[in-house]
């Protein structure tokens, strides 16, 4: 019996665990669907090996055995966002060899296949030679693979040596820009210090289930918390966030003051 309540007990807290982290990654699948189940599509290929690639085309198939690349924890494939990343450079829309985000051959331009994240979040992409991109870091996943850096197909993450790896984060903007005091707190590896005295504005972090962070208003001498604004809300000292999406705060000061009510008749203070 003992060993029954241990076993329940041991999966409990792993179960708990992998709540905490399971969504610290980018998370990217092949389908074979006209359209991603799973996330937003990136792009597509011919096949899981020796393919070309295209472009997403939504209620589609590019062939009979081709493949989307569909990415959660990310809000598009937009390559005119702000926050974003180039995932690959295309020869064209469709039919298409593929190369690096780094190479600049001319007749590439124009045809990025990109990831786009909400403003706060930043995600990069980047290339390795393990499936798992550990050698990037472990928040790094595997998308596809090239044949080359150049010129190249493209499959799945066992078709060739070079993979294709992205990772993203979540984000605090601090907006507008406090005046006559400043906002603080320690975000990720960040400390935040904006307004009077700091320009660091913003930060990035993972997600976590369960964490949270803490910001700190700081009033000028002579003003008070007016009130929070964005994700934030109430005019206490502080503001509480929860590590489960990217956010957008700020807050106003007042100036401290006395104010006479009602005013004194036949007299004056």
């Amino acid at each position: 019996m003992r060993k029954l309540i241990f076993v329940f007990c041991l999966i409990f807290f792993l179960t708990l665990i992998w709540a905490d982290f399971a969504f610290a990654q980018l998370s990217c699948v092949l389908e074979s669907n006209s359209d991603c189940t799973t996330g937003v599509c990136v792009f597509e290929m011919s096949d899981t090996t020796n393919a070309h690639a295209r472009t997403c085309v939504p209620g589609s198939t590019y062939t009979s055995s081709g493949r989307k690349v569909c990415c959660s924890g990310v809000d598009g494939n937009d390559c005119a966002a702000a926050n974003k990343a180039v995932v690959l450079r295309l020869s064209n829309n469709t039919n298409a060899h593929v190369e690096k985000n780094t190479e600049t051959t001319s007749s590439y331009n124009g045809n990025n296949v990109c990831l786009s994240v909400p403003a706060g979040g930043t995600v990069n992409c980047n290339y390795d030679t393990v499936a798992d991109c550990s050698n990037l870091g472990s928040d790094y996943v595997c998308l596809a693979s090239i044949s080359s850096d150049t010129n190249a197909h493209v499959g799945d993450c066992d078709a060739y040596v070079t993979k294709v790896c992205c990772s993203f984060n979540l984000g605090l903007t601090i907006s507008p820009t406090p005046s006559n005091g400043a906002i603080t707190g320690t975000v990720g590896s960040t400390s935040i210090n904006c307004g009077t005295g700091g320009s660091v504005c913003s930060a990035s972090y993972d997600y976590h289930a369960t964490e949270t962070f803490t910001l700190s208003a700081n009033p000028d001498d002579g003003y008070d918390v007016n009130a929070w604004s964005g994700d934030c809300s109430g005019d206490g000292n502080t503001c509480v966030l929860a590590k489960t999406s990217s956010h957008t705060a700020s807050v106003s000061f007042k100036k401290i003051g006395l104010t006479i009510s009602p005013t004194p008749t036949n007299g004056k203070i």
